[in-house]
């Protein structure tokens, strides 16, 4: 079993400095709870399973397969349609219970923060009030392995909506 939130929807709103702010994920499936999910996990080596928003902040969890002890797992974003990217590196869960049904599986977790400067930044692109936040996940495994997880060539999309008040 997959640790997942299932018919999560996330509609919560938030204020940044002058900003006020709500997430819209009305659209986003989650891929933990999707059937394919250990199909998928076992041919990309690396599966987002689940996304959910924290106030600010944009958190996930996500499986890779655990192939070396050395790895490297990060989450790279654009908010400007890949004009530009950033990577913030994932979070290894030590002593999870729930990777006891898929011992050969690590789990990670990713916090991305939206600070007034980013959103400022991503307004800066769009013509309306809607940040369009694309992301893929990146394994490396050992020095020579690289594995993504970018949603079957379509990355994955979260959308917030932002508003100078």
């Amino acid at each position: 079993m997959s640790f997942s939130l299932q018919n999560l929807t996330d509609t919560s709103s938030f204020c940044v400095d002058s900003y006020k702010c709500k997430w819209n994920s009305d659209c986003f499936q989650q891929p933990g709870v999707s059937p394919d999910f250990i199909n998928n996990l076992n041919k990309n080596k690396i599966n987002l399973d689940c996304i959910y928003s924290n106030g600010n902040k944009l958190n996930g969890t996500l499986r890779v397969l655990n192939l070396s002890y050395h790895k490297r797992v990060y989450l790279r974003y654009s908010l400007d349609k890949w004009t530009t990217f950033h990577d913030l590196n994932c979070d290894y869960l030590i002593n999870n219970s729930l990777n006891a049904s898929h011992s050969n599986t690590d789990i990670f977790t990713f916090s991305l923060e939206l600070t007034k400067e980013i959103i400022q930044d991503a307004l800066k692109n769009t013509q309306n009030s809607m940040i369009n936040i694309e992301f893929a996940l990146c394994y490396e495994a050992d020095s020579n392995h690289t594995y993504w997880d970018n949603n079957n060539d379509k990355n994955y999309q979260y959308n917030l909506s932002a508003c100078q008040e």
